[in-house]
């Protein structure tokens, strides 16, 4: 009986390790101050880089329009988010179920996260930052990202919000776009910023 059980451990240790049954976060000591304490960080770092990505962006629609936006983005995006990340001693990412940039592929956590995120909007439940401390040594810290106004141009409807020639330069930069279609106020990904421990 005792050899079954052992071999029963090992099996759910291995399916662990494998990322088939999703581990439980750890319950490392936390206490209420520090819980809060990461949730202000990670709301600055994820405000000075959506900060820092929108008013690129936006100089960079008022010069040329959605063509020049999207070229800017694919040439600045992932050094804006690594320079900042070594500002604040932290990795951020952008992740998605819709991707544009296949290099924001979320792994294993953040895909677990965003679908929970999805359900959540869907049944019109609240959606705000968590944290996540599944990865001893280390604290993830989930939050948000929704479609505004102004995202509708590179991300909304086609033949809408998003004209068809400025789709086309888009499908050029990316062929296997599937980050469209979005309305203002719709659930678009998530930021996460992994702080250590």
């Amino acid at each position: 009986m005792r050899k079954k059980k052992v071999l029963i451990a090992s099996f759910i240790g291995i399916l662990i390790s494998l990322g088939c049954i999703h581990k439980t976060p750890h319950k490392e000591s936390m206490n209420d101050d520090e819980r809060e304490e990461i949730l202000q960080r990670g709301s600055v770092v994820v405000g000075a880089t959506f900060g820092a990505l929108s008013n690129r962006l936006l100089k960079a629609l008022e010069a040329g329009g959605v063509a020049n936006a999207v070229n800017q983005c694919q040439v600045d995006a992932m050094p804006i988010t690594d320079s900042l990340s070594l500002v604040f001693d932290v990795n951020i990412r952008r992740t998605s179920l819709n991707l544009r940039n296949h290099k924001n592929t979320p792994d294993r956590l953040e895909r677990i996260q965003l679908e929970e995120y999805d359900s959540l909007f869907k049944m019109g439940g609240p959606i705000v930052p968590i944290l996540d401390l599944s990865i001893p040594g280390y604290v993830n810290y989930y939050a948000p990202i929704f479609i505004g106004d102004l995202c509708t141009r590179c991300h909304g409807e086609v033949g809408k919000t998003l004209a068809n020639e400025d789709y086309k330069i888009i499908q050029r930069l990316y062929p296997e776009d599937a980050a469209i279609g979005y309305k203002a106020g719709d659930l678009r990904g998530m930021w996460t910023v992994k702080f250590k421990r």
